[in-house]
């Protein structure tokens, strides 16, 4: 053999046959990560080796956060959406920010009815999806969504629709989070200035 893996199924094989997603160290060098192969398990790491990294900075930050809002609850609670691939993976590190930080995180799944149903990826979510798919729902005090679903340096989704836009339509401020694992973590914690780290601002 030639000390390397051939053939690295996607990660969308893994999650349409509701298999779990192989570890990292099984990735070698990521070869095909821009093909969407070991892009969650390449979130996941970065993602705990964020909170194991800055754990306490983050918390830090967050309770001095909390201390500054006029009416400081004893919960933050936020709500996320993306795309029905992504949404396991998600989902999973919500939980896992539940367990570490007094967040309640509503993970939400939006179907793309505006490219069509087999359209899993969130970066090709739009606006009147996402709205029509949440209205009515617990948002909390935020909704949080990632910088990829906007047209760079601006805040308009692919379909038109603008953030104020949805900020009215659904009645709770939107958070843009930079699309990465410490872009998450920042979101769902409210800290940072996600605009400025844009290029929205």
């Amino acid at each position: 053999g030639c000390g390397s893996r051939v053939v690295f199924p996607a990660d969308e094989f893994y999650i349409t046959a509701g298999l779990p997603i192989p570890p990292f160290d099984r990735y070698e060098d990521f070869p095909q990560l821009e093909n969407g192969v070991g892009l969650v398990a390449m979130f996941l790491k970065e993602f705990r080796d964020c909170l194991g990294e800055s754990g306490s900075k983050l918390k830090e930050a967050f309770e001095r956060g909390r201390k500054a809002l006029p009416e400081a609850k004893p919960l933050r609670e936020v709500s996320l959406v993306t795309g029905a691939a992504a949404w396991g993976c998600v989902n999973q590190a919500a939980r896992e920010l539940e367990r570490i930080f007094p967040v309640k995180v509503n993970a939400y799944k939006i179907e793309n009815r505006f490219f069509g149903e087999n359209v899993t990826v969130t970066g090709l979510l739009t606006g009147r999806d996402i709205c029509e798919q949440l209205k009515g729902k617990e948002l909390g005090d935020e909704l949080v969504i990632p910088h990829v679903l906007l047209k760079e340096g601006e805040d308009l989704f692919l379909d038109g629709c603008t953030v104020p836009d949805l900020e009215e339509r659904l009645g709770v401020k939107v958070r843009v989070a930079v699309s990465s694992a410490a872009g998450f973590i920042e979101g769902i914690l409210g800290l940072g200035d996600p605009a400025r780290d844009n290029g929205m601002a």
